[in-house]
């Protein structure tokens, strides 16, 4: 049994459609003035998607050569957007990138409602939320009374341009503004400073390298206790989870958003058994081509539940199905780019829950 393509399928479709509705109209748009064209393409994209849009980016000479397409930072429309780009044909005469690049100029100044603010403005103190990174925000510059949450907005703003609209909207965790300064606890970071320095602390402290662990994996074992109902006398649900504490590493990497959740019955030593052989079959094919990771599994209520976090989920399914007895399995998936599934268990590796 599965229920795991609708949301791919349906992607595919419509941007092949969005490409197609452009190559017949691409000629007609080329002596279209910058805001013309803009506004041209985007109607097209809305007949086919909603919550994205498409921007145009220049070169050096000012010449527009690039389509970006973007989500407004929202990672539940990031799945169109990748598949878009994926679709690009290769004869358009523009290229095409996925999400808002990090901005190259931190020299900027925003202004809203008369109030202007500039990146060097904000401050940052940074702290691992789990496996993100939290942030505590003050500011270098008087902010005039009353003008408070329009400049939490403008550094909002502010921070998805250095950070980059993936990164800001996947990595980032818990994002706190200081009432007053910023405490002495870390030398804060002006926000034109800043992208190194939240760079560095994504791969050397929180472990996210992005690259493939090779050999064999660390696991940890999580008991895991669901409260009820809270009926008198009660007893708690229990269930143990296996976490794959190499898996850090590509965490929240874009190819590999997609979580695969494989469920199979382990209500005696027979089942589980096969479950693991199973799980262990589609881990090694997804490690020897990088694919896909084994993340974390979990036995509770006589069934074993694994999630793998894959690139390309039609293949994985099409693997158990062709490995897998009929009937002894279930299938489910859903983009998952924040890693949610697995950063549940591997944040509390030390504590049970």
């Amino acid at each position: 049994m599965s229920t795991l393509m609708p949301d791919i399928s349906n992607n595919r479709e419509r941007a092949a459609a969005f490409w197609s509705e452009l190559r017949q109209v691409e000629a007609s748009l080329a002596p279209l003035a910058v805001r013309d064209k803009f506004d041209a393409l985007n109607k097209i994209l809305e007949k086919h998607f909603t919550g994205i849009a498409v921007e145009l980016l220049s070169n050096k000479d000012g010449s527009i050569d690039t389509l970006c397409f973007s989500a407004h930072g929202k990672a539940e429309y990031f799945p169109p957007v990748m598949e878009l780009v994926a679709q690009a044909p290769a004869s358009s005469s523009y290229k095409v990138t996925a999400l808002r690049w990090r901005s190259q100029d931190a020299r900027f100044t925003m202004s809203m409602n008369g109030f202007e603010l500039k990146p060097s403005d904000v401050l940052l103190q940074h702290f691992a939320d789990g496996a993100q990174v939290g942030m505590k925000i003050g500011f270098a510059c008087e902010i005039p009374s009353g003008q408070e949450e329009l400049a939490r907005h403008m550094a909002f703003i502010m921070l998805d341009h250095m950070v980059g609209e993936y990164d800001f909207a996947v990595k980032v965790g818990e994002v706190i503004f200081a009432d007053g300064p910023l405490d002495n606890s870390q030398q804060p970071t002006p926000l034109d400073q800043f992208p190194p320095v939240f760079d560095s602390f994504w791969k050397n402290e929180l472990g996210h390298s992005a690259v493939y662990p090779q050999g064999e994996h660390e696991m940890a074992g999580l008991t895991v206790t669901y409260k009820g109902s809270g009926g008198e006398g009660e007893v708690p649900e229990k269930a143990f989870a296996i976490v794959n504490a190499s898996a850090k590493a590509v965490a929240m990497r874009a190819d590999l958003s997609y979580a695969l959740t494989l469920t199979m019955p382990a209500s005696d030593a027979g089942e589980l058994d096969y479950a693991r052989e199973k799980e262990d079959q589609i881990s090694h094919m997804l490690g020897l081509s990088c694919s896909g990771i084994f993340a974390c599994s979990m036995l509770r209520s006589g069934q074993r539940q694994a999630v793998f976090y894959v690139g390309d989920p039609i293949a994985v399914r099409a693997f158990i199905e062709k490995n897998t007895a009929p009937g002894t399995f279930e299938v489910t998936g859903e983009y998952d780019y924040r890693w949610s599934k697995y950063c549940r268990f591997a944040n509390a590796l030390t504590s049970e829950h």
